[in-house]
């Protein structure tokens, strides 16, 4: 029997980095904040990959990124 709905760990939310007042006169801190803000929207766009090939493999017809 296939899963009826992908893994948990997909479908959790991770909230959006918020930057510090900081970024405005640290360049170090600007830094440090792009950064993660970047790291969280890859991490973000690798979980809906993943959610698209498990729909594939589930019968979907997607076209969905390799892993």
């Amino acid at each position: 029997m296939k899963p009826l709905f992908p893994p948990r760990a997909d479908l959790a939310v991770e909230p959006e980095p918020v930057p510090g007042d900081d970024i405005v006169t640290d360049a170090k801190a600007d830094e440090r904040y792009r950064a993660e803000h970047e790291a969280w929207g890859r991490r973000g766009w690798a979980s809906v990959a993943r959610i698209c090939r498990w729909a594939v493999a589930n019968g979907a017809a997607l076209d969905c990124p390799k892993p």
